[in-house]
Parts: structure tokens; C-alpha cells; sequence
């Protein structure tokens, strides 16, 4: 990370995004922004974004929440800091390519199209087995993702986040099934990574 930049992490809930954020901005003495760190996400919050019963209201508050995060992540780069983000308005479009209710989307392309210019220098899509999600779903135990519903959306999450680098040359996906990030060699691996790609334009 030499030139300053926003440097985004998105998945499919589940996938690891938080703790790999978390851990990139530790290595590099960096400014870390979460979207989805436990204790953020209250009860009203989950019982909203995970119901079944799709709602003008149901991606609210993670557009706000992903608006400020942005903000002031670029505030902070083009003050000559590279910041890390769990999240990104590319998330929000896989969000919304994923979704399968009539009331919520129409709202979530408005905030893309109105927000896109917040979007990260460079996104990392974390992708990773059935297996690996369901495990990762499992031990942080929200009871608001414990059902199929929740479960078969993060599923298409994952693939519209894994779609997005055929649209985006500043997207790369990484499948994460198989690394620990709490190993340096891993964090060592993503460093090259985040060099070799190319900023947005």
C-alpha cells in the first residue's frame, strides 16, 4: 500500500470481510471502517434487512452506515492515509442484484446511482464454499441467520459479488475457503494482491 487509497473488502455475509479488514488495518497502522462488526447491527436492524417480507426500509440503514464509512474513508486517503473498508457501494450492487423483493430495490438504485462516486479505489471480493459460509454463519450465531432464507440470500450475494469483476477491472475476487487470516503469509498474500491491481479509474 504505497499511494494513498480506499481498499474495500466485500463478501456474502459470513465470508470474513470483517476480520480481514480488521486484521489488514492492524498490519498497516491503517484507519479501519466496519460495516458489519458485531454489536453494530442491533436486533431492529437484523429483524428488518433479514425478513422475509421485503420493505422500502429494508436496506436503510446499511446504505446510510455504507455512505458514512465512504465518506469518510476517502476523506482520510486523500489526506495521504490509506484507509480499509468492510463494505463498499459495490456491496450495495450486489445487494441489489441479489435481491428478490419488489418494494426494496428501486430505492437501493437510487442510492448506487447517486453514491457511486464514493466507490473504493480497489475491491477485494471474498468468496468461499457453501460449507465454509454456512460454518462461518453458524459460529457467530445470529439467530436472525440461522434459516434457509437467510442462508440462500447470502449465497446469491456471494455470486453477484463475484460477478462484479467482470464489470469492474478495480475488482478481483479472492477465494478465501482455504486461508487463515490470521497468518502472516496470508496477509503477506494480500498485500501483493492490493499492488498488483489496478486503481480505479
Amino acid at each position: 500500500m504505497n499511494k494513498a487509497e480506499v481498499i474495500s473488502f466485500i463478501s456474502a455475509p459470513g465470508v470474513g470481510t470483517s476480520f480481514l479488514t480488521k486484521q489488514m488495518a492492524c498490519r498497516h497502522s491503517a484507519p479501519g471502517f466496519f460495516e458489519g462488526e458485531e454489536g453494530i447491527f442491533t436486533p431492529s436492524v437484523l429483524s428488518v434487512l433479514n425478513n422475509e417480507n421485503d420493505s422500502k426500509e429494508r436496506y436503510e440503514w446499511l446504505t446510510t452506515r455504507t455512505k458514512l464509512m465512504m465518506e469518510r474513508a476517502r476523506t482520510i486517503a486523500n489526506s495521504g492515509i490509506t484507509t480499509c473498508v468492510d463494505g463498499d457501494v459495490l456491496l450495495m450492487e450486489a445487494w441489489l442484484n441479489a435481491e428478490i423483493g419488489n418494494e426494496s430495490p428501486a430505492a437501493l438504485e437510487k442510492w448506487i446511482l447517486e453514491n457511486k462516486h464514493l466507490m473504493a479505489d480497489k475491491v477485494i471480493v471474498l468468496i468461499a464454499s457453501e460449507e465454509k459460509m454456512r460454518e462461518n454463519m453458524t459460529r457467530r450465531g445470529r439467530p436472525s441467520e440461522q434459516n434457509d432464507f437467510i442462508r440462500q440470500r447470502a449465497l446469491r450475494v456471494g455470486k453477484a459479488c463475484e460477478a462484479l469483476a467482470l464489470k469492474y477491472p478495480h475488482v478481483k475476487v479472492v477465494d478465501r475457503s482455504n486461508l487463515e487470516f490470521t497468518k502472516t503469509e496470508t496477509l503477506e498474500f494480500f498485500d501483493r494482491i492490493i499492488k498488483e491491481m489496478p486503481s480505479k479509474q
